[in-house]
């Protein structure tokens, strides 16, 4: 790994850059060709033990502070054979990126090769934030000066650390910014990844940084193989059988953070076992852990009835048991997922006609607000309305500063949200605010 420090706001900050190759000699050519650049300052060379598996170099990606991945397209001369991660099958690199890119969307990747041509198809179909590079001898430091100043530019918006939040913090936090913070850090990270690399846990538990500190039964009984079991010995992940208040109490006191439960919620078998023996058991935790747990399953319930694996009476099954903020927050999900489909008003209606019933509120107008021009002398922000699903629907609106901040909305121009307008149990039209929609 590559420190690279940089000055940003008077502070010195690093930058991590993991490259990925089976060959030692390409990774001591670009640690020169990083040196050789007097554009890129104070490079470090950080020398990880030699992993065992592939899951354990890889884990070197999710469990520590990675900032940007260099991956060589050819990977079939590792010294291990197995390359798999969790049970995905890793061919080359051009799989890996794949795969990084899809569980850790934010972090910036690039692929090289001294044969780009005999990958030109593959490479073609990649997105293009994956960036592709031609390894030469010659001027390989060129070459790579603009990935590294991406990552550089790109951290200082980007992580994949969960922040660490103290009890006497969220409990000061109104519930606006107490749901803020839940849905912004289940966002941050693809727990799925977590499950894969280290084992089919039924949950794992984050208070801050970036990987798990404890982790409850496996599910089904299923037993670790060797590379999970050593990971697990690696980073000191323990065990806990069971989520109860006073557990969560003495890991609160313990890593003086709130703790973040991660649940297992893939495939779609272990969101219906976790629902059904959870979602009463959880009514007695403080309700951060149920809104937690209930934002989990609505991201995940709304994909899996998008991609036609959930029937509409297994969504209701599970609507069912969920709280007023996860039916709320899966009616979100799926208008965003199902936006290149909608065109009308009425359209989302009927989206939600089949669970109306398990709804406690149903879900009529969804607009993109965007701030235009800040007056704080008349406690004003202007705002441009566009409508989610027509763009020709767009409409000024003053909004007032203070209404916009009891809603957690960041108060300065260009800053977005989302305007969902809604109609409750009883009949009334009502107004929801979601700087994180």
């Amino acid at each position: 790994m590559y420190e690279v420090k940089d000055n940003f706001q008077g502070k010195v900050e690093t930058t991590n850059i993991f490259p990925i190759d089976d060959i030692e000699v390409n990774i001591e050519d670009i640690k020169d060709a990083v040196n050789r650049n007097n554009n890129i300052r104070n490079i470090i060379v950080f020398d990880f033990d030699k992993p065992e598996n592939f899951n354990e170099l890889i884990s070197n990606v999710f469990f520590k502070k990675v900032d940007g991945v260099l991956i060589d397209i050819n990977l079939t001369r590792f010294y291990f054979t197995d390359l798999y991660l969790g049970k995905q099958r890793i061919s080359d690199g051009i799989d890996l990126a794949e795969v990084l890119n899809q569980y850790m969307p934010s972090l910036p990747i690039a692929l090289y090769s001294n044969d780009l041509e005999r990958y030109k198809t593959r490479l073609n179909s990649l997105p293009a934030k994956i960036r592709i590079y031609e390894k030469t001898n010659e001027s390989f430091d060129k070459t790579l000066e603009p990935f590294f100043q991406e990552v550089q530019l790109r951290k200082r918006y980007n992580t994949n650390t969960l922040p660490g939040i103290t009890a006497d913090e969220f409990n000061n936090y109104t519930k606006q910014k107490k749901y803020k913070l839940i849905k912004k850090a289940y966002r941050l990270i693809n727990s799925d990844i977590y499950f894969q690399v280290m084992g089919n846990y039924s949950w794992l538990v984050k208070c801050a940084g970036i990987r798990p500190e404890y982790h409850g039964q496996l599910i089904h009984s299923e037993n670790l193989d060797e590379a999970q079991e050593r990971l697990k010995s690696i980073y000191h992940i323990n065990e806990i059988e069971e989520v109860n208040e006073k557990i969560l109490q003495e890991i609160s006191e313990d890593k003086r953070r709130i703790p973040f439960i991660f649940w297992n919620l893939s495939p779609q078998d272990n969101i219906k076992a976790q629902v059904l023996y959870y979602s009463e058991f959880l009514k007695g935790l403080p309700s951060e852990h149920n809104d937690m747990f209930n934002f989990q399953v609505a991201e995940k319930l709304s994909k899996y009835y998008q991609e036609g694996i959930f029937s509409i009476q297994e969504v209701n099954d599970i609507l069912q048991k969920m709280n007023y903020f996860g039916k709320f927050e899966f009616q979100k999900s799926l208008i965003k997922l199902k936006r290149k489909e909608i065109f009308s008003s009425n359209e989302i209606i009927q989206i939600f006609e089949p669970f109306k019933k398990e709804l406690d509120n149903i879900v009529l107008e969804v607009f993109e607000g965007s701030i235009n021009s800040i007056e704080k002398d008349t406690d004003t922000a202007w705002v441009n309305l566009r409508h989610f699903f027509d763009d020709d629907i767009n409409m000024p609106e003053p909004f007032s500063i203070n209404n916009l901040k009891r809603f957690e909305v960041l108060i300065v121009e260009g800053a977005k949200f989302g305007y969902i307008v809604y109609n409750a149990k009883n009949g009334d039209l009502s107004i929801n605010i979601d700087p994180e929609f």
